[in-house]
């Protein structure tokens, strides 16, 4: 209730717009911004790169015996393409297994075996939310990871570059 009339009050004594009326402007003047921009074009320009090379390296290098299972395969190989697999690496078996199915704590075991409550949840939200708009398919999570990621790096190179035009010349702000 106090928190009802506080706000009634500060509506008649100190009135603003309400943020549906002024965020999509704000929006557009953001999304036309320099920081975006320049974070975009390093997006579109180190994402691909990154991609070949992960790819490269699989093909040309291969797995080190001791990352292959018990049937001689690497981890979360579900698909017959490598570079379907490359998005498979690391902790993302973690984060798609909480994405798909939610936590799981087994008591018995405790500490002796790893457990998915270690891992914080905003990242395996997103994708599921993601995934949810993409069809909601196991396909769709690993895509929705993905979309996630690249907007995360692509939202923290805009965020990053005005902190380094602070400290940086213009040129070396950008590269």
């Amino acid at each position: 209730m106090l928190a009802a009339a506080v706000e009634v009050l500060r509506h008649f004594f100190a009135p603003q717009l309400p943020v549906y009326r002024h965020l999509p402007g704000q929006i557009a003047s953001w999304v036309r911004s320099t920081p975006l921009r320049a974070a975009t074009t390093v997006t579109a320009g180190s994402r691909p790169a990154i991609l070949f090379a992960g790819y490269l390296a699989v093909l040309m290098i291969g797995y080190p015996p001791t990352a292959l299972d018990e049937r001689g395969k690497p981890p979360h190989h579900d698909y017959d393409s490598e570079l379907l697999d490359l998005q498979l690496r690391w902790d993302t078996g973690w984060y798609l297994h909480i994405a798909m199915e939610g936590y799981r704590y087994n008591a018995e075991t405790g500490t002796k075996e790893q457990q998915s409550i270690v891992f914080f949840p905003a990242y395996p939200l997103m994708t599921r939310v993601a995934a949810l708009l993409l069809g909601n398919r196991e396909l769709s999570y690993i895509a929705g990871g993905t979309v996630v990621s690249l907007a995360a790096f692509l939202l923290a190179l805009a965020y990053l570059y005005p902190l380094a035009r602070e400290h940086l010349e213009d040129d070396r702000a950008a590269a």
